[in-house]
């Protein structure tokens, strides 16, 4: 279609939705007012489910890997592997819950952690 027919093509659509005629209708879109959505710049590329068990372990795109414990706890890692965030919900002293994230290296890295570890490593061997 040529350009001048396109503009005379868009105008009209726009005089039909600003037409005074009936103040109750509302203007009809159509697919070419739409803007186009966006992909997604970061997806789940792989997950896997033990949630029954341990939790929810995932592969983004990005390279980012991680586990969402059933404790609500949460180990997570971006792209290289040396170093990992550990999530966990704190009580305040006026009863709500906050996210306190620390980070941790793999070779050193609280006692209390190390099953948690142990998990995230093999899930992520799992996930590739």
């Amino acid at each position: 279609m040529p350009l001048s027919a396109r503009k005379n093509s868009a105008e009209k659509v726009k005089s039909n939705r600003c037409s005074p005629r009936n103040k109750d209708s509302k203007p009809k879109l159509t697919v070419a007012d739409m803007d186009e959505p966006e992909a997604p710049k970061i997806f789940v590329t792989r997950w896997v489910d033990y949630s029954a068990k341990y939790g929810f372990g995932f592969l983004l795109s990005d390279g980012t890997t991680g586990i969402l414990f059933n404790d609500s706890t949460r180990i997570t890692t971006y792209g290289m592997l040396q170093n990992f965030e550990y999530a966990s919900k704190v009580n305040t002293n006026k009863g709500c819950c906050v996210e306190e994230i620390r980070l941790f290296s793999f070779t050193n890295f609280p006692d209390t952690l190390r099953d948690k570890v142990k998990l995230f490593n093999k899930f992520s061997k799992y996930l590739g």
